[in-house]
């Protein structure tokens, strides 16, 4: 993409390989598509690298803090349409105080992303940055997210914090998307004098507490895990599994309440939800589960399955009755 000295009219295709440096740079450079008023395209290629690298640029650069402060608002303008779910030439043109009803011409008019509450994975994400205490990268949030035992998490004793493996059934990709909107929402950002460490905001605070739920366009990526996994499970659960859920359900907060964490980093709803429906009773069945890891299982599989196990011979006799 080239904003001047591109002298041609008949330009039908514009393609960014790298994020611009502001809302202004890039309607310039897509201008230059289309200017004998026929159809053209454009196409934006960005990455969280790309943001992370446009701040440094500010935050190094010459110029007093008023004038960083404007540019960083600028780039945030910018990431703010990439991410939009909304009519993308709506989004572009509202920056620049014009109002227009939705163009049924790009990618979100034409083909409206599908949206999906990813409060919980969020909560994951933050109570990580949170446990390492915000001096960490995109990178080495994720490998703790995952469980991943590098070399990097192991020297630190990362792999002993509670939310270690939390995120176990989440695909790196996803996490990635994830950071990078949580850092549009305003949830998350990027201190550049710690070396580009994520650090969480009073956003994600609110996030964590319930208080906001943090919404975004549906992951579809085809996911590849090392392990097999059990299918989605549907809310609608049978009367017996909703009642093994509210048993399960107690004894989370019973056993986040004695160590002083919050509910999730024991499980996430969708972890009890399968535990509910698939009622493991073996290490490898527990282990299938989404959200268990080898320390998970390790801490809880005695604890949760014991009540499983517990409510089905209730059940039994009950029924027996």
């Amino acid at each position: 993409a080239f904003g001047m000295g591109i002298d041609k009219a008949d330009i039908r295709y514009v393609v960014h390989a790298s994020l611009p440096g502001s809302m202004e740079a890039f309607c310039q450079e897509i201008g230059r598509a289309g200017r004998d008023d026929l159809p053209s395209e454009t196409l934006l290629f960005y990455s969280l690298g790309d943001l992370i690298q446009r701040q440094r640029m500010i935050f190094e650069g010459k110029g007093s803090d008023k004038f960083k402060l404007l540019e960083y608002k600028r780039l945030d303008a910018l990431v703010g349409y990439c991410e939009t779910i909304s009519c993308r030439r709506k989004a572009l043109l509202g920056y620049f105080d014009e109002d227009i009803s939705k163009c049924d011409n790009c990618d979100n008019c034409t083909d409206p992303p599908t949206v999906k509450n990813y409060s919980e994975e969020a909560k994951i994400i933050i109570v990580t940055i949170q446990s390492t205490g915000q001096f960490f990268g995109t990178n080495h949030v994720i490998d703790v997210v995952q469980g991943r035992e590098t070399i990097r998490v192991k020297e630190r004793s990362h792999n002993h914090l509670d939310c270690f493996g939390l995120g176990a059934h989440l695909p790196k990709a996803l996490l990635q998307t994830l950071i990078r909107q949580l850092i549009t929402f305003g949830a998350l950002r990027v201190n550049l004098g710690k070396y580009g460490a994520i650090e969480v905001t009073k956003t994600a605070l609110e996030i964590t507490s319930g208080k906001k739920t943090f919404q975004s366009r549906i992951y579809t990526a085809k996911e590849n895990h090392s392990k097999p996994r059990i299918h989605k499970i549907s809310n609608n659960l049978p009367p017996q599994s909703d009642e093994l859920l509210q048993v399960l359900k107690n004894l989370r907060y019973n056993t986040a309440k004695k160590r002083g964490v919050p509910a999730y980093v024991i499980f996430p709803d969708k972890t009890l939800e399968q535990l509910a429906t698939v009622k493991p009773m073996t290490k490898a069945d527990f282990l299938h589960i989404d959200g268990v890891g080898q320390k998970k299982l390790e801490q809880y599989y005695s604890l949760f399955v014991g009540a499983i196990k517990d409510h089905l011979v209730v059940t039994k006799l009950l029924n027996g009755k």
